[in-house]
């Protein structure tokens, strides 16, 4: 090659990059498309384990709404409460009861005049309406009405006094009049012969304010008022006959300052007992059989009846028909009313000691006791009633009749009605090995211990702990049950051990088990991560145990608290007002299969928040006592109810829509936990809000509303 060619060459390879050069920096050209994402780098190692979390859960999304101090708080302590009820807090009215003064009618000389001189509450005017008519201006007291009744005299030593009502409730306005400086008159004439100035009388109003268009109920507290007293000023105005009290009452029935109330009654839902017996007295509100017993209104008649779900009768006082309500106890239970409770004690025990043709009648209506038919004794006086009945006493003669006590008692150890199936077969010793300290913490080994005494006899032997499983139906002292439940704590119950319930016979593969020939014994570790608080230990023994509904022996039942993380026990989510209307004593729809006492604490070791088992406590418990068809969660979702429990009537507050309503939250949490008004879940506004959620059979209610807001239906969780 050429030495030209050669410099050719290389003036070419310098002045080629030049082309695509400028004078200077030149700018970049834009960016290209983003290349191929490359593989994941490798996990970084984990970070320190962060505090721990709360150990119950809650439903944030409903405590935006339903919390204390929100715009729908489920506080029934609030106006601005969902459970409140305003006529708790209704205006109170009362009035001061003058003077009282009797002489001859004016209008008829066979006639008696009462003149009663009265002052409404201080600062309140009155305005009485009767049909329309305005009696007097005013604007706070706007009815009025007002009767008489006397203490009669006993017909006999086997009688008591009785209440006889003179007249049957005045309300006509043209008696009553303002006789200025704010106080009034009014007047009812009674018939002469029946009046007794000498007698106990009481005098009964019943005043209340103007009526709410829309509810048709008072919009003040409407109130029934009595006042006792002596006409000729003279006879010491001692009173009897208060054989039941309000407080025997108020044990089911809704109370608050003014007396018992219950919208469901008539009167505007308002009554005590005092104001009762002055209109529902002896025999004049009834209307009498052909055989000449009374079968009507008069306060025996009509209390027990109602009680004791009586059917319609042919001679009832307008064919009343009680036989749709549930009593919460046996209504042979004759002393949950007739308690020593009364304010006179003196005739508490009437029930007993002066029985009688028509107060047996009110519930024995198969028997008349004029004719004879149906009494083996035939037809007797009252007066000869308690020799073959006395108070108490077992009459084993057959010519006899039982004593009152002896044939209303229908326990299982009763004289005339004892049930062998309803007798536990062992009573039990229930003892823990003691903490280190005040309570229980976690790690701590726990020995819980068993034994067994025949019930009310002597221990049992030893080979009743040591020996296998048996069958059930065999009484052989071969248990078929030796069950233990540990749970907690009380607001948030779940199992502490494995299995909700374990066995406690001896050779079981769970080495925890150390039962030996001294009694039924198992080893309890407290787990780590408990809430502090209140816990229960439950134990069940059978021998016979369950074959049926109706052949079978009563568990025996061992049952304790225990403390742990803390010395102080937790209060109960609701309290002890369970025995308040159903007795003292084990819940009878329990008793065949696993016996529990009328006790939240021993109804949780069951209904807890397992979710692997029955409906949880406070489902089930609002379910049943709101009526409810659908708001129980052993209900499948989407089918046919099959807990419904729309027949129970609760005797409180009825809705306006006629439907049982639990609307008074404090009749049953009674413990001072005030829980229930600020810490919201769904399983607890289900039982009472509750409807069939299957889209074609909608009802109304509130669980779509709690599923589109988190809840958890139908699953038993909190």
């Amino acid at each position: 090659m050429s030495k030209r060619t050669l410099l050719l060459i290389c003036s070419v390879f310098l002045i080629v990059p030049l082309l695509f050069m400028g004078c200077g920096s030149g700018s970049d050209g834009s960016q290209g498309p983003q290349g191929i994402q490359g593989p994941p780098g490798n996990d970084g190692s984990d970070g320190s384990t962060g505090p721990a979390g709360p150990t119950s859960t809650t439903n944030a999304s409903c405590m935006v709404c339903h919390t204390t101090g929100r715009i729908a708080e489920v506080s029934d302590a609030s106006a601005t409460g969902m459970h409140y009820n305003y006529q708790t807090a209704l205006p109170q009215l009362a009035v001061t009861i003058d003077n009282i003064v009797y002489g001859v009618s004016p209008d008829n000389a066979s006639l008696t005049r009462l003149t009663t001189t009265f002052t409404p509450t201080a600062g309140a005017t009155l305005n009485l309406y009767y049909d329309g008519l305005t009696v007097a201006s005013g604007s706070n007291l706007k009815y009025l009405r007002f009767a008489y009744a006397r203490l009669a005299s006993p017909v006999s030593a086997s009688n008591t006094a009785q209440w006889v009502r003179y007249t049957s409730g005045d309300r006509n306005p043209a008696h009553i009049t303002d006789i200025g400086g704010g106080h009034f008159t009014m007047f009812t004439d009674v018939k002469s012969a029946d009046y007794d100035a000498t007698k106990p009388t009481r005098l009964l109003l019943l005043i209340a304010g103007a009526r709410d268009a829309a509810t048709n109920d008072y919009t003040t507290e409407a109130k029934l008022y009595t006042y006792d007293f002596v006409p000729d000023g003279v006879t010491p105005a001692t009173l009897s006959r208060n054989i039941v009290t309000e407080a025997a009452c108020n044990g089911c029935h809704s109370q608050n300052e003014t007396g018992m109330r219950n919208n469901g009654l008539g009167h505007g839902g308002r009554y005590t007992l005092h104001a009762c017996v002055v209109c529902h007295a002896d025999r004049r509100y009834s209307v009498s059989g052909t055989d000449g017993i009374s079968r009507g209104r008069e306060m025996q008649t009509l209390v027990h009846r109602i009680h004791n779900a009586m059917p319609a009768n042919p001679t009832l006082y307008n064919n009343d028909n009680w036989s749709d309500v549930t009593y919460p106890q046996p209504i042979t239970n004759c002393t949950k009313c007739h308690n020593n409770d009364s304010e006179d004690a003196a005739s508490a025990d009437n029930w007993k000691n002066f029985p009688s043709a028509n107060a047996c009648n009110t519930c024995h209506d198969d028997v008349n006791f004029v004719t004879g038919v149906g009494h083996p004794g035939g037809p007797q006086p009252d007066q000869f009633c308690a020799a073959c009945h006395p108070a108490s006493g077992h009459i084993p003669s057959t010519t006899l009749g039982a004593s009152v006590t002896d044939a209303h008692d229908f326990s299982a150890t009763s004289f005339l009605h004892s049930d062998s199936k309803n007798v536990p077969e062992f009573d039990v010793t229930l003892s823990l090995s003691a903490p280190a300290g005040a309570f229980y913490v976690s790690g701590d080994n726990v020995t819980v211990t068993a034994t067994l005494n025949f019930h009310g006899g002597a221990a049992v032997p030893g080979s009743v702990y040591t020996t296998a499983q048996g069958a059930n139906g065999v009484a052989d002292n071969v248990l078929r049950t030796a069950s233990l439940y540990v749970y907690g704590p009380r607001a948030m119950p779940k199992p502490l051990l494995a299995a909700q319930a374990t066995n406690l016979f001896a050779g079981s593969t769970d080495t925890n088990v150390l039962t030996d020939a001294t009694g039924f014994k198992y080893k309890v570790t407290i787990p780590s991560g408990l809430a502090s608080g209140t816990y229960m230990v439950r134990v069940r023994f059978a021998d016979y145990g369950y074959v049926s509904a109706t052949n079978y022996k009563l568990e025996s039942i061992g049952f304790t608290t225990i403390q742990i993380g803390t010395a102080t026990a937790s209060k109960k989510v609701a309290g002890d007002a369970c025995v308040t209307c159903h007795g003292a004593g084990t819940a009878p729809f329990h008793d065949a299969r696993h016996v529990v006492a009328w006790d939240t604490d021993e109804c949780i070791s069951c209904h807890d928040y397992s979710g692997g088992h029955a409906a949880t406590i406070s489902n089930r418990v609002h379910a049943v006592h709101s009526a409810d068809s659908f708001g129980d969660m052993s209900n499948a979702l989407g089918s046919t109810s099959s807990r419904d429990w729309s027949e129970v009537k609760f005797p409180q507050f009825m809705g306006s829509d006629g439907k049982d309503r639990v609307a008074r939250c404090a009749t049953c949490h009674t413990s001072g936990n005030t829980s229930y008004r600020s810490v919201v879940g769904e399983v607890s506004c289900l039982g009472c809000h509750g409807d069939d959620p299957n889209p074609s059979a909608f009802v109304g209610g509130a669980t779509n509303h709690m599923l589109q807001n988190g809840g958890q239906y139908p699953e038993a969780t909190p």
